[in-house]
């Protein structure tokens, strides 16, 4: 199977399976335009592009505010700020307390002994101070967020506990924390996806007692989506003795979209009659964008060899596939019925001569 025939199947098939399995198996809040995950594989499987920021130590102390490395308890303030050239990822991000008085805690520990809980974790104030455990996280630079991921750890989920998303000033999608299992202290990974882009995400914890950690943010990107091209292959009849060069097919896509972002290298004749090409028949010879079928909509004109297609053709065949992808890696599909046809022999006689002759109808 072709890298792109896989990629098309296998990201469309696991956003399906895994979209059934948070609603299903995991626990999952949607308001406005977040989605919480709390399986860390279905999260993965739902996403791409993952960066990950462990709050390890060495790591911790290449906030701008630290000069080393932060031991046992270390008060470390009430932001910290991880630029891009430091850690190696591609976004500069910081993080920062939102009560007032209150700062990070690295390590956090009582009579001299670091709960597992808060090992490797940053926590707001100190145990059994600053209860109302607020903190955000902020872009720096980079590109922004589709989706975000930390543990939370130690924590009693109450009501009006939420994590909002923000792009800029502007929140664009929240969710509700209230809705997990609350059985003492537990430990959740939370996942969150959106279906904008956001470069902020705000933790708001009902001051009921309990002391957080949160550890290991991960930055990711959405799976491309798939849309659903209209396709006209032309000729609409393909005879399978036919000596002709090209076969043409003409792509135009759902509003919202423009041909001038398809990547040409991308567009191929991936399935027959529902069966998958492997490889897949890419364009050759020219291409052009226009309107073909004067309907107001942008077209893009691709040619396939119609001598690689034909051998691929049987007279029972219906539906030709056309795929592709656009310069920012969404996924298109489009199919169009075609009439499959292989001329029988014609005998006839000459009447001069009374000889028999064999001849094909070809076009």
């Amino acid at each position: 199977m072709s890298r792109l025939l896989k990629r098309c199947f296998n990201k469309s098939c696991m956003v399906l399976i895994m979209a059934g399995l948070y609603l299903l198996n995991s626990a999952a809040v949607s308001q406005a335009a977040a989605v919480l995950v709390t399986d860390p594989a279905d999260w993965e499987a739902m996403v791409s592009d993952i960066e990950l920021f462990t709050t390890i130590s060495e790591n911790i102390a290449l906030a701008d505010e630290l000069a080393s490395q932060p031991g046992m308890n270390a008060q470390l303030g009430p932001i910290l700020t991880f630029q891009s050239t430091k850690t190696g990822l591609s976004r500069g991000f910081f993080v920062e307390t939102l009560q007032e008085g209150a700062g990070f805690t690295f390590n956090e520990s009582e009579g001299g002994v670091t709960q597992i809980s808060f090992q490797d974790a940053l926590s707001v104030g100190d145990i059994n101070g600053w209860e109302d455990d607020d903190w955000q996280l902020s872009l720096l630079d980079g590109a922004s967020m589709m989706a975000f991921a930390v543990e939370i750890r130690s924590a009693r989920f109450g009501p009006g506990e939420a994590m909002t998303l923000y792009s800029g000033s502007e929140p664009v999608g929240s969710v509700d924390l209230n809705s997990l299992p609350n059985i003492g202290d537990e430990n959740y990974f939370i996942g969150l996806i959106s279906d904008v882009p956001f470069d902020r995400v705000s933790f708001d914890e009902d001051p009921d007692g309990d002391d957080i950690g949160i550890a290991d943010f991960r930055f990711a990107n959405v799976l491309p989506s798939e849309i659903e091209a209209v396709v006209d292959i032309k000729p609409d009849t393909i005879n399978l003795k036919s000596r002709g060069r090209y076969v043409t097919a003409y792509i135009e896509l759902p509003e919202g979209y423009s041909v001038e972002e398809i990547d040409r290298s991308t567009v191929v004749i991936s399935g027959i009659e529902g069966d998958i090409i492997d490889p897949a028949l890419h364009t050759v010879g020219p291409w052009q964008i226009g309107d073909y079928d004067q309907d107001g909509n942008a077209d893009l004109m691709v040619k396939f060899d119609r001598q690689e297609l034909i051998p691929l053709l049987k007279v029972t065949d219906k539906t030709i596939t056309v795929s592709g992808e656009l310069t920012d890696g969404t996924q298109f599909t489009g199919m169009d019925k075609s009439r499959i046809i292989k001329p029988k022999k014609k005998i006839c006689f000459s009447r001069k001569y009374g000889h028999l002759f064999k001849k094909w109808n070809v076009r």
